[in-house]
């Protein structure tokens, strides 16, 4: 593998990082005598349970062993009983020669006594090898003019080369050799630790601007960025951390999408320190306050398993912790995680193999849907608290805190955007494949509230109405040429699609909060205020076919109607009901939570509803029995109303609007 765990300046924590690292995922794990980590390894290989066969070790001799005859020999077989292995997989040797007094390659003035070099050690590491008990050898710290000296010597060809390797000193020439010649290209300090053995307490690699704006573009890290490009080199990378978040993060980097010109950028770092860059940044490091401090720590995504699209069941959400999940629906287990900076209640789109998600940062984000990484994002003046519509043709509409209505297309190049005047909570609702577009804005005067028919193509006015303000998005019927919206001054209204002619007007019991949802055979349009009171209304009239106390306010969840009959609804005080549609009758109620939820329900092919809570938990419930199936915890509050991948969704047909 490319991508590996380092071991080295790791000590008490060595154990429990290694066994992390297993569990994210990774494979391949560097240590070394000198380390003294071999130990820790064995035991964290050992609680895992994952296979030996799936594991690679690469493993130092100390310098001190090349000085003795038979005492590198005896080191491999002091490193097998160290790792409780039969065979090590790779064995370097750690340096050419001594590291001074003091440092972790110092051998005690030994090779003072001594008249054998490297190549006395070299030869009895070939023994190993012949002995079964090593793979693969190599070294490490070796210049091109002491490996054409290996080359010249060694019976057994070196498998790698391990040397330090960064942006600033990527190593070219033992890179040309190591290509022309078979070997495999390791390096170690990628992401700039050896600055800090040189005394310098700022590293130029992590706090680059060049890489910082790299990074920024793919919400991903700098860490990330470098590890992804070293991987690009087709550079093996050891990156060691003992913090839980970073592992993960390190091994994500796998996935981050850079471009033949962001390679081509980092590589023409090599060498350029700036001193006057570093001062700077050095000043700025130690003059940050609170105020100045970043909004986010190390942006990035966490990918569990890779999703197939067309067989899994896959939840997209947002949550307040900062986070877009994926999560399978069958089991809730974590497929990936995005990290933005700031809440995301908006609802997600997905096409199937990308994601499209808005959140308060002020950005709308696509990820790819299988793993989570980033493809773009744009930026428009505000919160995106709306969720996203995508048309036919696969544009994508959405409203913003900023006043506007945007258009974009799949590639995030803007078409359009329009301003309504009013803050756009509301989600945008479609007709004709994406035609035409229906919007409001919140406001708490009456007089002052528009809704508006935009042309989908262009984002011109068709029409408007002054109604009022609204916080949900309208229910559309094309069949019946009626769009239906309520407002947060208590009115419901039907009006034509076409011309914005007011067909009806009711006054509800409080203002609505919630989406209404129609059920498409009937014509029949569901309505649940803020304060409780459920209605079913006739969609052509606006005439009470039912209305029903829910009991439990706040409600600003939307019904999920059904082609069956059936009504899922979240209320006040956490409560899930399961409801006939004819009558308004209960046929289960669950509660999941203490307080109000935003989420709506939503049902998948397996039968599982699933809705997101204030304490920060989305749930799977029996849609049949209302019985909890399972729970993932998030840590902020679920709002935002999950989305299913299309193959598994239970209740979407062609031109039916979402209830969100």
């Amino acid at each position: 593998p490319l991508l590996g765990f380092g071991t080295g300046f790791l000590t008490e924590e060595a154990k429990i990082s290694t066994l992390t690292a297993l569990k994210s995922g990774y494979r391949l794990f560097d240590t070394a005598v000198a380390y003294e980590t071999e130990e820790a390894i064995a035991e964290a290989i050992a609680i895992s349970e994952v296979p030996r066969d799936e594991i690679v070790i690469v493993d130092k001799i100390h310098p001190k062993d090349f000085y003795t005859s038979g005492a590198t020999i005896q080191s491999v077989q002091q490193s097998l009983e160290k790792l409780k292995v039969n065979y090590i997989d790779v064995m370097l040797l750690h340096a050419t020669d001594c590291e001074e007094e003091g440092g972790r390659l110092s051998c005690n003035g030994m090779e003072k006594t001594s008249s054998r070099t490297w190549e006395d050690a070299w030869r009895e590491l070939e023994i190993t090898v012949d002995q079964g008990k090593v793979r693969s050898i190599g070294v490490s710290n070796f210049e091109v003019s002491d490996l054409q000296r290996l080359w010249e010597i060694a019976h057994h060809k070196p498998s790698v080369v391990q040397n330090l390797f960064d942006p600033f000193i990527q190593d070219l020439e033992v890179r040309l050799f190591c290509k022309e010649h078979g070997i495999v290209y390791m390096g170690y300090s990628t992401l700039g630790r050896s600055w800090a053995d040189i005394g310098l307490t700022y590293n130029p690699v992590l706090n680059n601007s060049v890489l910082a704006n790299i990074a920024a573009r793919y919400d991903a890290s700098v860490a990330q960025v470098v590890l992804r490009w070293a991987m690009w080199e087709n550079v093996v990378v050891v990156p060691r951390s003992s913090n839980f978040k970073h592992i993960a993060l390190n091994f994500a980097a796998q996935y981050t999408p850079l471009n033949a010109r962001d390679v081509d950028v980092i590589r023409e770092l090599q060498g350029q320190i700036d001193e006057d860059e570093i001062a700077a940044a050095i000043e700025k490091t130690y003059s940050k306050t609170e105020g100045n401090a970043e909004i986010i720590d190390n942006p990035s995504i966490v990918v569990e398993r890779e999703v197939n699209v067309e067989q899994d069941v896959v939840l997209y959400f947002g949550s307040d912790d900062y986070w877009i999940y994926a999560l399978d629906g069958s089991n809730g287990s974590l497929l990936w995680k995005h990290q933005t900076a700031d809440e995301t209640g908006s609802v997600c789109m997905t096409n199937g193999s990308a994601v499209y998600c808005g959140a308060d940062d002020t950005y709308l984000r696509a990820f790819h849907a299988n793993n989570g990484s980033l493809i773009w994002k744009f930026r428009v003046g505000g919160a995106i608290t709306s969720s996203v519509r995508m048309s036919e043709s696969g544009n994508l509409y959405f409203g913003c805190l900023d006043n506007h209505i945007y258009c974009v297309n799949s590639s995030g190049v803007l078409i359009w955007e329009t301003s309504i005047g009013s803050a756009v909570w509301a989600t945008p609702a479609l007709a004709s494949g994406g035609r035409l577009v229906f919007i409001g804005g919140l406001v708490d005067e009456p007089d002052t509230g528009m809704v508006y028919a935009l042309d989908g193509e262009t984002g011109e006015i068709i029409w408007s109405s002054p109604i009022g303000g609204i916080f949900a998005s309208a229910a559309v019927d094309e069949r019946r040429n009626i769009v239906v919206f309520c407002t947060v001054q208590s009115t419901c209204h039907g009006i034509r699609m076409d011309n914005g002619e007011q067909l009806w007007e009711l006054e509800v019991q409080s203002e609505v909060y919630a989406s209404p949802s129609i059920h498409r055979e009937t014509g029949m349009v569901y309505v649940v205020c803020l304060q409780g009171t459920f209605y079913a209304l006739d969609i052509k009239t606006g005439n009470i076919y039912w209305k029903k106390s829910v009991f439990i306010p706040e409600i600003r969840s939307s019904p999920l109607v059904l082609d069956d009959g059936r009504i899922f609804l979240a209320t006040g005080g956490g409560m899930v009901l399961h409801m006939n549609s004819k009558n308004g009758d209960v046929i289960w109620s669950k509660n999941i939570d203490d307080s109000e939820i935003f989420s709506s329900p939503k049902l998948a092919t397996n039968g599982l509803l699933y809705v997101g809570t204030i304490r920060g938990e989305m749930v799977a419930l029996n849609a049949t029995t209302g019985n909890v199936v399972w729970s993932y915890k998030t840590d902020g509050p679920v709002v935002a109303t999950v989305r299913i991948n299309a193959p598994h969704v239970d209740y979407i047909a062609t031109r039916q609007q979402f209830n969100e």
